[in-house]
């Protein structure tokens, strides 16, 4: 009698889960989305304050700008926007973020010692 009920709860949270409680009108699926864009506007935040706190590095921005278009996609998606609410714009914004983290990856790094966010070249 128990294992059944325990199956019986069990079974009704997984379905749940996997499709969303109708009446509240809340799924997982929406509470990750808004989640990750929650994160990747902090994230973009973050990387913004230790662009300005470390010599301007151009990595640093370009980083910062992909976590901005990635929140960009993730708001696209949850908002009710009708044109733009497609696969085709979804899977543009992931190619323009990865295409952003990739130029972010080989801008040449600047060198030097940096103070009072300016960077100082070192003397060979």
């Amino acid at each position: 009698m128990i294992e059944s009920s325990l199956s019986l709860v069990s079974g009704h949270v997984s379905v749940a889960l996997q499709f969303g409680d109708v009446e509240q009108g809340m799924s997982l699926t929406f509470f990750l989305e808004t989640a990750a864009s929650i994160f990747s506007l902090v994230l973009f935040f973050v990387t913004m304050y230790a662009w300005s706190r470390r010599g301007r590095q151009p990595a640093l921005l370009v980083v910062s700008v992909a976590f901005l278009v990635y929140f960009s996609k993730l708001i696209i998606e949850i908002l009710p926007i009708g044109e733009l609410h497609d696969d085709l714009v979804s899977s543009i914004m992931d190619f323009v973020t990865l295409g952003i983290f990739f130029i972010a990856l080989v801008v040449k790094p600047q060198r030097g010692h940096v103070t009072e966010n300016k960077v100082e070249e070192k003397k060979p």
